[in-house]
């Protein structure tokens, strides 16, 4: 993508990004892609041996919620090439089903880039966070899990795509400032999805209890959690768990 496309960046986001550079030095390099692994993610950052890639699947009039999400997806490049953060790439002989489950596991990386990015002055969640954590609180009051349904969702992949947004929901409480209106309306959600996704809140339950159970924060404690998750969602045959050399 070209230089105008960086030139509408503000100043907040382009110091951020030096900062990035500086800390991975590597270049940032934006991509114009048609996806980026996960149905519905408007950009994603992609492993490369040179550049911090990130891939614009598209581009939304929100300033504010396009660059939080910039500062989002550049965050797990510097987790992996300026913090030595662990990362998955899928074996070949992986089936292709296999490959959004690993890409979903982001979620427990978004966990540490969200308090990243809110210490740089971004939002920890998008600007449209809380009115879709009170659509899917009231779901789980009717115990109506269709607000989660895709043709490209088998059912063990809705299923995880509900412990993710449990889990980000969690770690918002439980690290990120947060004004009273925001705890209030996620601590909703949380109470309701526990009773009414009985069997959701179970498995995430499991995840929140590793990540408690070590630091996330910390490369060891991340890989730690990501590695107990692979073996438990029987994925980790099918994946290679990098970690980087800084």
């Amino acid at each position: 993508m070209d230089e105008s496309f960086r030139a509408s960046f503000s100043d907040k986001l382009l110091k951020y990004m030096a900062v990035v550079e500086l800390a991975t030095k590597r270049q940032i390099k934006f991509e114009s892609v048609s996806d980026v692994g996960l149905p519905g993610a408007p950009a994603g950052f992609r492993v490369d041996p040179v550049y911090l890639c990130v891939g614009i699947v598209s581009q939304t009039s929100d300033t504010t919620r396009f660059e939080r999400t910039i500062a989002h997806e550049i965050t797990h490049g510097l987790l992996i090439y300026g913090l030595g953060y662990c990362f998955l790439t899928g074996k070949d002989s992986a089936p292709d089903d296999i490959f959004p489950h690993l890409s979903l596991l982001s979620f427990i990386d978004d966990i540490v880039v969200n308090k990243m990015i809110e210490s740089h002055g971004f939002k920890p969640f998008s600007p449209v966070y809380l009115a879709q954590t009170e659509l899917e609180t009231r779901a789980a009051q009717y115990r109506d899990d269709r607000l989660y349904d895709s043709p490209s969702y088998d059912q063990l992949f809705k299923s995880r795509i509900m412990i993710s947004r449990y889990i980000l929901a969690w770690s918002a409480v439980k690290y990120y400032n947060l004004d009273n209106s925001s705890r209030k309306i996620i601590n909703a959600f949380l109470k309701e999805f526990s009773t009414g996704f009985p069997e959701q809140y179970e498995m995430a339950n499991f995840v929140r209890k590793e990540i408690l159970k070590n630091d996330i924060f910390t490369p060891a404690g991340h890989r730690k959690i990501i590695e107990t998750i692979l073996k438990q969602w029987d994925l980790w045959d099918y994946c290679v768990v990098n970690v980087p050399q800084i």
